[in-house]
């Protein structure tokens, strides 16, 4: 479904959407049983710490990536290590809907950027490529349109950006309660193993299924 521009497919020849679509979906407030997935990752990260992120081999790898597009990772850290210091070694998870809460304890468990999109609002063909600098992003609970340098790996459809590869979502694609088909991603670069991303979209799936 998700295209790869040759100009990413050549730099980055392991990059790539691991994909799941789920349809005719009923988006609402988390189930006890996602409550109770989300208590076993909040476990098994108790009493862990960000030095232990730090020598995480998933975290060096994402870091690694991000600076390869001259990102700096301390200013913007790749998508799950936000999510696991802001949140998880807090000892808490937000509370939004099914679909969003299951993807984030995916992405915790599996330490995986991932992200989940509206699918019914593409426009035409979705492909990751190199932003031009010309491109607006509005972010997931922002009031205005971002500008995007230029050079970083983007997912756009035929109208719109929808997101920055593994860092930030567009507002226009996220999940509502009207939504009912959905798309879900996790985001595979060089040196992580495709089993961690079908071991993680696998997992969402039925979590969300069984919702």
């Amino acid at each position: 479904m998700i295209g790869v521009s040759s100009e990413v497919q050549a730099r980055f020849p392991g990059l790539y959407y691991g994909e799941a679509v789920l349809e005719n979906i009923v988006v609402r407030e988390s189930s006890s049983r996602i409550e109770e997935e989300k208590q076993l990752l909040l476990e098994e990260w108790r009493g862990k710490s960000k030095a232990d992120l730090d020598e995480n081999e998933m975290i060096q790898t994402y870091r690694e990536f991000y600076r390869s597009l001259g990102l700096s990772p301390k200013k913007k850290p790749p998508a799950m290590e936000t999510l696991i210091v802001r949140c998880v070694l807090r000892s808490f998870l937000p509370k939004i809907n099914n679909v969003v809460d299951v993807c984030n304890i995916a992405s915790a468990k599996y330490l995986l950027p991932m992200a989940v999109f509206d699918l019914d609002q593409f426009v035409g063909e979705a492909t990751l490529r190199y932003s031009t600098g010309e491109e607006l992003i509005q972010p997931i609970g922002r009031p205005q349109p971002e500008p995007i340098r230029s050079g970083l790996v983007i997912l756009s459809d035929e109208a719109n950006v929808i997101s920055i590869f593994s860092f930030k979502d567009s507002e226009f694609y996220k999940i509502q309660p009207t939504t009912r088909n959905i798309l879900m991603v996790g985001c595979h670069i060089d040196g992580i193993e495709d089993q961690r991303i079908t071991g993680a979209l696998t997992f969402a799936t039925g979590l969300i299924n069984a919702s």
